[in-house]
């Protein structure tokens, strides 16, 4: 029995789960690149995700079992979906709360598909390949589905236990593929790109910040939650604060840019992970693994944005969705995506993130961001404390900054 039709979604290898982890990362090279670095690479490339495979077995890893490719079928790992350069995903059905992971070899995808016996979980594991502006995005997506209620309860456990084990393997095998298929292929600087030191002084200056603002935010924050917004603008009913039922929290930050608002739009359309950037501080960003890439020149392919576009924000987890926009005036982005995806991911808090600019004459403009959050149940003590320690004043750090590089860039192209 062949895989499953190529142009077939993973709906097709997998039509209902009870568990999903997705991640991804940005690879400046091809995606014909990036699928032969793929079925090239080896798991001895993964150092993280081998250790934590014998952390789990507590066997001695082989030492050289080929591609990891041939690895995965060895293991017991079927083709369900096969589309190069695109898609490619694979099956696994076993026991997998126990020691030897309780493996149930199967032939075929039409195995995998049929098997509904008692006690199992069925894993799909897949590899999605997507262009994007400088190169691919190549995401890892996990889902699992269980044969029955003892085997979901069974593997409940045993995922609450593994979840940042597993995160952190396909973290591993992420980055093992990127190093592989960019050194393959060596990008050439995008001219629009910083130069490479720059964001080692912004990193300073970031730090320098935090370790200002951290310790004093609880005093602080009344004079900076609204930095540089006029009292008129933060009381005014925005576009973006209209998505939500009611506004429970907001801060607005602002500033004034010597440049028409026309010539300030298209640097908020570039915004987002693998697009633009945030025009923020990229060493931070990228300390912490998003893979963020600041360009600064502007791009006609990165004009592109409509309603109902999903922007990402850190590589694996859900963006936010493009809700409302007039150019040249707002461009207001939700946490959600639809009146289902609330329900199904049971969203704590609705939020919206916005950009408003404000003309003042022909030649000067303000920029807005403002942020509303709408909480659907009152936040824990703990949520409070984060938010109000760390958070809120880690937020105000890098959004002052995008306000700050936009209106440099603008007034740069567009200054009167």
């Amino acid at each position: 029995m062949p895989p499953i039709d190529p142009g077939a979604d993973l709906q097709a290898a997998m039509p209902a789960w009870e568990h999903e982890l997705e991640d991804s990362v940005l690879i400046g090279a091809s995606r014909a690149t990036v699928f032969q670095a793929l079925q090239a690479v080896r798991s001895q490339e993964m150092a993280l995700g081998r250790w934590l495979a014998r952390l789990r077995t507590l066997r001695a890893a082989p030492s050289d079992p080929g591609p990891f490719q041939r690895e995965m079928h060895d293991i017991g790992w079927v083709p369900l979906v096969q589309a190069p350069e695109e898609l490619v995903a694979a099956g696994l059905v076993g026991r997998f709360w126990q020691r030897d992971f309780g493996i149930e070899r199967l032939e075929s995808a039409e195995d995998f598909a049929r098997f509904n016996r008692p006690g199992f979980a069925k894993v799909v594991f897949a590899w999605r390949l997507e262009d994007v502006a400088g190169g691919t995005r190549l995401r890892a997506i996990t889902r699992v589905h269980t044969t029955d209620a003892r085997a979901a309860r069974r593997f409940g456990m045993y995922f609450h236990l593994i979840r940042l084990g597993a995160h952190l393997s396909v973290r591993s095998g992420l980055h093992a593929i990127r190093r592989r298929a960019e050194a393959a292929t060596p990008p050439p600087r995008d001219p629009g790109l910083r130069h490479p030191l720059r964001p080692l002084g912004e990193g300073a200056e970031a730090v320098a910040m935090l370790g200002a603002l951290v310790p004093t935010w609880p005093l602080a924050r009344r004079w900076l939650d609204d930095l540089g917004a006029l009292p008129d603008e933060t009381d005014r009913h925005w576009a973006g604060d209209l998505l939500l039922e009611r506004v429970d929290e907001a801060h607005t930050r602002a500033i004034a840019i010597d440049a028409p608002a026309q010539a300030v739009w298209p640097w908020l359309m570039q915004i987002g992970l693998g697009r633009g950037g945030f025009h923020s501080y990229e060493l931070l960003e990228n300390l912490a693994g998003f893979g963020v890439r600041n360009v600064e020149r502007l791009r006609p392919d990165l004009q592109t944005l409509a309603l109902d576009d999903e922007v990402l924000l850190v590589p694996g987890v859900p963006g936010v969705w493009v809700a409302a926009m007039a150019p040249a005036e707002h461009l207001c982005f939700r946490t959600w995506r639809d009146r289902a995806d609330i329900e199904r991911r049971d969203l704590p808090v609705l939020g919206t993130w916005s950009l408003y600019l404000v003309a003042v004459d022909a030649s000067h403009c303000r920029l807005l961001l403002r942020t509303c959050k709408q909480w659907r149940r009152p936040p824990s003590l703990g949520a409070r404390l984060l938010g109000g320690l760390l958070e809120d004043p880690l937020d105000l750090v890098m959004e002052q900054r995008l306000l700050r590089t936009v209106r440099r860039l603008s007034e740069r192209e567009g200054g009167g």
